[in-house]
This record gives structure tokens, C-alpha cells and sequence, in this order.
């Protein structure tokens, strides 16, 4: 870790963002749609009714009683694509919908923000915080096709404390191995979360997921962010925004409850 130290790059517990690499590519989470499923009620309808007829136990954490906040729908960590009746769901067709389009220069950082949704029971949203399954996977798979090792590739993985769910610490863990393997890191070693960051030890690429986010950035070089782009089970966008203050702006409101800005178009 002593090189993301050297470069001064602030992680503040979420995941580090180095700059360097030719070119970097955003890869946003993949959602799903329920095609039978059409009363309109939301996540948050759909559980405040399972409250109401006891059908679950209030959840509290200290003297905050968390049924009194808005459940989004929205998955915070590892997601495995849903069952047969669950239909890949477009970042770009969800937003056109509403008349919208994906904006490469958005001021908000890739997020749920950009898709302005009170999530209906009918979606499963974009995860926060981790890849999901089919992403993850292709990304590996495009991943060991333009490095010279292939899935033998040495990588290094980093969790943050919020993603290592390690909270006696809190302690970051960072473990090595083969680009092949590192899907051991959820299906084996019990992770909730893909690696806050993952990177080949030559750094010829580098992953970046943040922990308050629904996307995943990917540096390297221009043949791979390009290869990245045109692979069929991943969403990507060349998003040009504002930067770190951008993305300290959204994790604020975001943290302290209040609901994020959305450009009026």
C-alpha cells in the first residue's frame, strides 16, 4: 500500500482514487427489473406494510428506531444476479424513460443520484459500494484478456474497514493472488463486497469501488478502457465530472440525511 501512500491520495476510509493511468472508465452496477410484479408500491411501501402486519420485527440500532427511515431498496454490498423472472435493467434505458439521457458531464458523481428513482418494489437497484456479480465477472474476464499473465495475473486486493466489515479494529485488509481467484474473496473467504481496490502488481490497472457509490472505476490503458466499452455485460460511461469536491459534496448529503441535488433539465 506504500505507493497509494506516497501519491497523497486521500482514501478517508472509502477506497483510494489515484490519477495516472492513459485513460479510466466508469462500470455502473447492474440492475434489474421484475417483469410480473406491477403494483407500483416501493421498497419502502412493501416494508412498512410487512411492519404493519407483523410480519417482521422492527429494527433499532441504539435508541434510533430505523423503521422511522426510508428504506431505498437500494443493496449495500455483493449482489448475485436474481432468478429467471428478473430482466437486466439499463442505466441508459431507465433514464431515457423519463426523457433524460446518461450525461458523460453530470455534476454529480456516477451514482443513484443520476437515475432519480423512489425505487419500486418492482427493481432491484444498482448495488452501492461493490460490484455485482455479472459486472464483476466481466470485468475479470476482460480484464485477464489484455493482461500479459492472463488470469495468472498477480493482483492485489484492499478492503477498507467499512467493507472488511471489520469493526474491532477498525483494521483495512490487503491480500495478493491471481486475477482468477480473487472471486474467492466473496465465494470462499465470505466477503460481502468486492476490494474497495484491486490492481495488478505492475499497475498496469486499477479498481477502484467506493464504499458510497454504485459504480466502479477502472484505470488503464486506452486498448482496455476501450475493450472495457465494448463488452455486452457491462454499462459503462466516460464520465468527465467535477472531481474529488463533487464526490464530497454527495457522500455530505447523503450522510447527513438530506436528499441528493439533481439537475432540473
Amino acid at each position: 500500500m506504500s505507493w497509494l501512500q506516497r501519491a497523497e491520495v486521500d482514501a478517508s476510509g472509502i477506497g483510494y482514487d489515484p490519477d495516472g493511468w492513459p485513460a479510466s472508465v466508469w462500470v455502473l452496477h447492474s440492475m434489474y427489473e421484475h417483469r410480473l410484479i406491477t403494483t407500483g408500491l416501493t421498497h419502502d411501501d412493501v416494508h412498512r406494510e410487512r411492519l404493519a402486519r407483523g410480519m417482521q420485527e422492527p429494527d433499532m440500532i441504539g435508541e434510533v428506531d430505523l423503521p422511522e427511515l426510508t428504506v431505498s431498496g437500494v443493496p449495500l454490498g455483493y449482489e448475485r444476479e436474481p432468478g429467471p423472472d428478473w430482466t437486466r435493467l439499463r442505466w441508459r434505458t431507465l433514464i431515457e424513460r423519463s426523457g433524460g439521457w446518461l450525461d458523460e458531464e453530470d455534476p454529480d458523481w456516477p451514482s443513484e443520484v443520476w437515475l432519480d428513482q423512489d425505487w419500486p418494489a418492482s427493481t432491484i437497484p444498482p448495488p452501492e459500494g461493490s460490484l455485482d456479480e455479472v459486472s464483476w465477472t466481466a470485468l475479470i474476464d476482460v480484464l485477464g484478456r489484455l493482461s500479459d499473465d492472463g488470469q495468472a495475473t498477480r493482483v492485489v486486493a484492499y478492503y477498507d474497514f467499512l467493507t472488511a466489515r471489520d469493526w474491532q479494529g477498525p483494521n483495512a485488509h490487503v491480500l495478493s493472488g491471481e486475477l482468477g481467484g480473487i472471486t474467492t474473496l466473496v465465494d470462499e473467504l465470505g466477503y460481502l463486497f468486492s476490494p474497495s481496490n484491486w490492481w495488478a502488481e505492475d499497475r498496469s490497472w486499477f479498481v477502484y469501488t467506493d464504499y458510497d457509490l454504485n459504480t466502479t472505476k477502472v484505470s488503464g490503458s486506452v486498448d482496455l478502457i476501450k475493450a472495457l466499452g465494448a463488452e455486452s455485460d457491462l454499462e459503462t460511461i466516460r464520465w468527465r465530472g467535477p472531481g474529488g469536491r463533487g464526490a464530497r459534496s454527495y457522500r455530505q448529503r447523503i450522510r447527513e440525511g438530506r436528499p441528493p441535488n439533481r439537475r432540473q433539465d
